[in-house]
């Protein structure tokens, strides 16, 4: 399995999603908006392919395998496909960030 990863502050703010979508096509990786209230929480997801998360504005809280991790803005966050992990808005306001998933290998690794 592909390890979680974690680069903080990787893209400058304000987040440019023009530039994170470059950055992730590269990897192979969609790249769509998402934006969620305060305190909104997905408890134990679970995706069939790899995901990556950047935070453009507000800060989420990520639990991936039981280990908890805050993002800011312009910090990305690698979740390997399989991994149980839990989502939450931690800021006082709404939350953007963008998201997006590659494709499945055939193989399990």
């Amino acid at each position: 399995m592909v390890p979680v990863r974690i680069i903080r502050q990787k893209f400058a703010t304000p987040v440019d999603k023009a530039q994170v979508d470059a950055d992730w096509d590269k990897q192979g990786f969609s790249c769509d908006w998402y934006m969620a209230p305060s305190g909104r929480k997905w408890m134990d997801c679970k995706h069939e392919s790899n995901a990556l998360v950047t935070v453009v504005d507000g800060r989420l809280g990520v639990t991936v395998d039981g280990e908890y991790h805050t993002l800011k803005p312009g910090d990305e966050i690698l979740i390997p496909r399989g991994a149980v992990h839990t989502m939450e808005n931690i800021h006082s306001d709404d939350s953007r960030w963008l998201y997006g998933f590659d494709v499945a290998p055939d193989k399990p690794e």
